[in-house]
């Protein structure tokens, strides 16, 4: 029978075997002559381990238990695999290299340097380095504008984690990468200053750069911009000077004792935002004195905002009502519940038994619309037009379902979906132990859930979201 496929052009091969994972497409080299080669002009290079090892893409899950040996024979087979791909490539140019290395070793170090290189000689349009460390003071690889030079003209993606970079090598990316618009860092010990002039740059993101004091942002096209402070003392000076199409802020600022402050930092671009996300961390003693509470205040106004995120340490009404006066076009909420940082991981046994007796004690609770008092419907002289209502890390308890009720008694006559998301126990806890039961874990979350259909107005659509989905219930 005549093999119609191999007499296919070369481009409409490259495009069947692209779609195949990396060690796939590797063994199609066996299936006849004119296959034997073709995998070396693939443009897109995802040296991903479990694209090497399939069944162990899991190690990074592991790696601190199989010992140093078990890490260096995995490293080893990693980077022959990684320098017979390189060796082997015959395309001039490559549209994507993501290298995703397990732990940077000092010996490693100048082998890493050798793959960029490579990748920026081959005009690499998307290039992702991310670099895991499990140590104390593990080493670091330096980019300068020796490696990423004038020849990389054709970028469009720059993301980098734990690499070490300078304000001055990144400039010089932006000056000479006119096409690039999305940069990523993400734990640089050695950028300070950043002064960021763009015309093409879309995306921009700054994760946990510990020793950046101050930067600049100047890209008339950025649209979202992401940025985590490392937490310490004196907040990093931050100035706007040409964002007019920037309508997507995210402030991932862990562990801040006055964050409402940083809000005003960024009150020359407020008016413009459509989607803005928040941790309104504070610190324990503002948390446990509620005439604290009482004098906080957003004091910046965002007036087309119609998608906010707000992660908290435990759900509670307060910050929605916070947020009411400063953004009036409120449609979507989501409050995402991540665990204490000031003490041990929740005992979830604990909780679940306290789920059951407040089930045993209280088996329906007050109607939604009674729950939220007159006294407090009367401070407010802001119209509420929230739509849905989204809770990340739903644990069901009675403070979970109180919160709920308040903010859709709150938002009566708009609200129109309630999405509660279920945690797994995976997800919160590294190593459950034999007391935990996933299945219980998961039953009495959804059972809360599903009593809160009989809470809310019937025009309020309520759901559950897992592993397996979004399920509604009403």
């Amino acid at each position: 029978m005549q093999d119609k496929i191999s007499q296919l052009p070369d481009d409409i091969l490259l495009s069947i075997v692209s779609i195949l994972d990396f060690k796939t497409v590797v063994r199609t080299s066996i299936l006849a002559k004119r296959w034997k080669y073709l995998w070396t002009w693939l443009c897109d290079l995802d040296f991903h381990p479990k694209n090497l090892f399939p069944a162990n893409h899991d190690f990074f899950k592991r790696s601190r238990s199989i010992g140093d040996d078990g890490k260096k024979k995995f490293q080893q087979g990693y980077m022959n695999w990684i320098n017979q791909v390189i060796h082997s490539h015959r395309a001039p140019c490559i549209t994507k290299f993501s290298l995703f290395f397990p732990e940077v070793w000092s010996k490693d170090m100048s082998e890493i340097e050798k793959w960029i290189r490579f990748a920026v000689s081959k005009q690499v349009e998307e290039l992702d380095l991310t670099l895991l460390d499990y140590r104390d003071h593990p080493p670091r690889v330096s980019l300068g504008s020796d490696i990423l030079n004038h020849s990389i003209t054709n970028l469009k993606s720059l993301s980098m984690s734990n690499v070490n970079i300078s304000g001055e090598a990144l400039e010089s990316v932006l000056f000479h990468c006119h096409l690039l618009e999305r940069l990523y860092v993400d734990d640089s010990d050695t950028l300070q200053t950043l002064t960021i002039v763009s015309y093409k740059l879309k995306h921009l993101t700054l994760i946990e750069c510990k020793k950046l004091n101050e930067l600049q942002i100047d890209a008339v096209n950025l649209i979202s911009f992401y940025f985590q402070e490392y937490h310490r003392g004196v907040p990093v000076h931050i100035v706007f000077k040409m964002v007019p199409n920037l309508v997507e802020v995210d402030f991932g600022m862990l562990g801040c004792t006055y964050p409402f402050r940083i809000l005003e930092r960024f009150s020359c671009v407020s008016k413009q935002l459509t989607k803005l996300s928040f941790c309104p961390f504070i610190d324990y003693a503002t948390r446990l004195i509620p005439s604290r509470l009482a004098v906080i205040q957003v004091n910046v106004f965002f007036p087309y905002v119609k998608q906010l995120t707000l992660t908290v340490l435990s759900l509670s009404s307060f910050f929605f009502q916070l947020f009411i006066p400063a953004c009036p076009m409120l449609h979507e909420l989501k409050l995402q519940v991540t665990c204490d940082p000031g003490g041990p991981l929740k005992d979830e046994a604990d909780q679940l038994r306290e789920i059951e007796l407040e089930d045993e004690r209280n088996d329906e609770m007050p109607m939604n619309q009674e729950s939220y008092s007159e006294g407090e419907k009367e401070k407010s002289e802001h119209e509420v037009n929230l739509k849905v209502l989204e809770i990340v890390g739903f644990h069901g308890c009675n403070e979970d379902v109180k919160c709920a009720l308040e903010i859709i008694a709150r938002a009566a006559n708009s609200m129109e979906r309630l999405i509660c998301e279920l945690r797994h126990l995976e997800e919160i806890i590294e190593d459950p132990g034999p007391g935990l039961d996933e299945d219980v874990f998961m039953a009495k979350k959804r059972s809360r859930a599903h009593k809160l259909v009989k809470l809310v107005p019937p025009r309020v659509h309520v759901g559950v979201r897992d592993k397996s989905g979004l399920s509604w219930i009403s």
